[in-house]
């Protein structure tokens, strides 16, 4: 049974009918429900605004197939419409049964032509449901001899059917999973780490120190039925559909794992002792930055500024758009490959990162010794369902164990400048 976002496409008729002929009475003494009947699929139907689902039977799925012949046939599309042409003329009085399941009430429905329920098991379109019912295990035992609607083929019992494709959806993800620590470490230890502040650092994976330190990461996985929604309201299967998600999904884990990885380098960096200088202004902050860099440059070590992400100042984000301070060098290094990258002022490299809103951090290129990531199952990273049973939520866990020189961190601490209109009502 489909929920209503997997609604059949009804006739423009249809939907006028049904406005038309809305809920003709309501006794409130039986909570009895009449009028005209709105299809959701073949067994699920609203009347007056209320979905109800047919007592003692199970719908074939509306984007089950059935095979004729070796042929496949789009029987749960074919058994949608037989129910919709069952239902379209008629009047429907439903009495609930007080079952629910979540907001559907589950109801016996009559209409001139009889039970409805044993109306579509004996046209071959809904099984027996003998768990709620033995009303209607002659109606299907006649269906099935008569080889009526999905009985003239092969057709699996819809909780069957349910059932397997959640076993298909597990065994999806389980398969991701199993690839997923291997692309992780092949991620974590690529192209220098995805770093390139940094420059000779080592990469491994291995057995960490005692000072790293744990990071844990959870991510929403796929909702059930993401199986279902490749199927379009016609009920053609389309393949490609599930497949693009699982790799939207996996996409967004590695992204995710390397973000971390990367923000948790920048982090500790900030975190490394230092000195403080505060400035004024953009004359200030330059004359900064050019003599916390001095003592490198004469050693032929590279240094390296890191400006915040979020509030770029105004008169960093000038200097590489044509307005560089009197007589600095402004240049911009092709081997240098990342969106974060700005250019070189005065031998300097400019990068954007992480770093507090109103600070910049200057240090060595060279500064950074290595980093070593592992898990307890050996790999860069472990990841698995946050509840065995529950594929829903991933967790990441990893160890990253950072060795650094013993180089000081200079942070330049630079006028804070609230967006415009931050501190409006």
């Amino acid at each position: 049974m489909l929920s209503p976002n997997h609604a059949w496409n009804l006739p423009l008729r249809t939907i006028v009918l049904s406005i038309a002929f809305l809920t003709l009475a309501i006794s409130s003494a039986s909570a009895q429900l009449v009028g005209r009947a709105n299809v959701i699929d073949t067994d699920t139907f609203t009347i007056g605004g209320q979905t109800l689902r047919l007592f003692g039977v199970d719908g074939v799925e509306f984007h089950q197939f059935c095979y004729v012949d070796g042929e496949a046939w789009a029987c749960g599309a074919a058994a949608t419409r037989a129910f919709q042409v069952l239902l379209d003329p008629v009047v429907v009085s439903c009495e609930p049964t007080g079952a629910r399941i979540g907001d559907i009430a589950i109801a016996v429905c009559t209409s001139e032509e009889g039970d409805i329920a044993e109306i579509m098991v004996r046209q071959g379109w809904a099984f027996a449901d003998q768990a709620q019912s033995e009303n209607y295990r002659s109606a299907e035992e006649d269906a099935r001899e008569g080889a009526e609607g999905v009985w003239r083929g092969v057709v699996a019992e819809p909780w069957a059917f349910r059932a397997d494709i959640a076993a298909i959806e597990r065994r999806y993800i389980d398969r991701m999973l199993a690839q997923l620590p291997l692309d992780a470490e092949q991620i974590l230890v690529r192209d220098g780490g995805r770093v390139p502040v940094f420059t000779g650092f080592d990469l491994a994976v291995g057995v960490t120190t005692e000072e790293s330190v744990s990071r844990e990461i959870l991510i929403a996985g796929l909702p059930d039925g993401f199986l279902e929604a490749a199927i379009p309201d016609r009920g053609v299967f389309d393949w490609r559909l599930p497949a693009l998600a699982l790799a939207d999904l996996r996409q967004m884990i590695l992204a995710e794992i390397e973000r971390v990885a990367v923000q948790s380098i920048i982090a500790e960096l900030g975190q490394r002792p230092g000195t403080l200088v505060e400035v004024v202004d953009s004359q200030t902050y330059y004359e900064a930055i050019l003599a916390s860099a001095a003592g490198l440059l004469a050693e032929a070590r590279q240094p390296v500024l890191m400006v915040a992400s979020e509030r770029l100042p105004e008169w960093i984000a000038g200097w590489f758009s044509g307005s560089p301070p009197e007589g600095a060098d402004i240049v911009r290094k092709d081997e240098i490959i990342d969106p974060n990258y700005l250019g070189t002022v005065d031998g300097i490299d400019v990068f954007v990162g992480g770093t507090p809103e109103s600070d910049s951090y200057l240090f060595p290129a060279d500064m950074l010794l290595s980093v070593t990531y592992s898990s307890e199952a050996g790999n860069a990273v472990d990841i698995a369902f946050a509840a065995a049973d529950d594929p829903s939520i991933f967790v990441i866990r990893f160890d990253q164990s950072i060795q650094w020189l013993a180089d000081a961190v200079v942070t330049i601490r630079y006028p804070y400048e609230p967006p415009p209109g931050a501190y409006e009502n």
